[in-house]
């Protein structure tokens, strides 16, 4: 049996203040590829891979799938969402350095919350998201069940710039498509 002096490893960052062992399975547990302590970071990209493949294998196309547990070079089996975001001119900033650096890790197709997950949007901010969320790979508006509805119908400066912005996406698309495509088989 390891020791199990590693398991309790205390993990001090300011948001997070708990041990390695908190809230997953089992550290000593074993997988296909080694115990749970020595590969734990690598299970979203074991998770990715096996949605994938039996995604291929139960309908014989290509798939998208899209997790937020990604590790780098994920991108060739999954997509990743880059997690709840709030509604503020900061996390939408934040999306683009979080886009480009995943882009950095091998995970072409990415996105973020456009509008923001948490809390309620403005009209001005909803606006500027949904024109930057025509160039996200992986692009969608989705909200927290209670924070107000923010889709682009709400107000009709945005719907009418959520327009032009995806009709430009529409142009691109193709061209997109065939990127993560090459991707997906190159890296």
């Amino acid at each position: 049996m390891p020791s199990l002096d590693g398991f309790f490893t205390f993990i001090a960052v300011s948001f997070l203040q708990s041990y390695l062992s908190s809230k997953t399975v089992c550290m000593s547990g074993q997988t296909k590829a080694g115990r749970i302590y020595d590969v734990k970071n690598l299970y979203g990209l074991q998770e990715s891979i096996a949605t994938e493949s039996a995604l291929h294998l139960a309908t014989s196309k290509r798939g998208a799938v899209i997790t937020r547990s990604s590790y780098p070079s994920a991108g060739h089996y999954a997509g990743h969402w880059l997690g709840d975001n709030s509604a503020s001119w900061s996390d939408l900033k934040t999306s683009v350095i979080g886009i480009q650096e995943f882009n950095i890790f091998g995970v072409p197709y990415i996105g973020a919350d456009i509008c923001g997950f948490l809390g309620n949007t403005t009209e001005e901010l909803c606006l500027r998201w949904q024109q930057l969320g025509a160039f996200y790979p992986f692009s969608r508006n989705h909200n927290d069940k209670g924070a107000l509805p923010q889709h682009p119908t709400m107000w009709p400066s945005v719907q009418e710039a959520t327009r032009e912005a995806n009709l430009f996406r529409y142009e691109y698309l193709p061209y997109l498509y065939l990127l993560h495509f090459e991707a997906s088989r190159s890296g």
